[in-house]
């Protein structure tokens, strides 16, 4: 039986003088040069719990940020350009990178909803 791997990028929002983060966004993507592998990635919906603690973060910036992000990295055309954005990302966004190897039967979209409930629902 075959084997499809991915690439998870979660991104978060951390303030640095005192180390506490937040997740904003969750990305999955297929390692594959196909036009068809699996290209998915969801920003949080808790921008007030951010802003709450963090006031000092520019909540508009980085919502409009993560938005972007969502748009091109789930784009084939624009995807490899945004992955290699996130694994440069400074300031207040932290990225980790990690990789994961799902069996061929297993389904790609509901790995993406458990890392989505894993890293953006509280």
């Amino acid at each position: 039986m075959g084997t499809r791997d991915f690439q998870i990028f979660v991104v978060r929002y951390v303030d640095k003088p005192n180390g506490k983060f937040m997740n904003m966004a969750v990305c999955m993507g297929e390692v594959s040069d196909g036009d068809s592998r699996f290209l998915a990635c969801e920003c949080t919906d808790g921008w007030g719990k951010l802003e709450a603690l963090f006031p000092n973060a520019d909540i508009d910036f980085l919502k409009d940020w993560c938005e972007a992000v969502q748009k091109g990295f789930c784009a084939p055309d624009t995807n490899r350009m945004v992955q290699e954005r996130l694994k440069d990302c400074s300031s207040n966004v932290e990225v980790s990178v990690s990789r994961r190897t799902l069996k061929a039967n297993d389904e790609p979209a509901e790995e993406m909803r458990k890392l989505v409930e894993a890293y953006l629902r509280w």
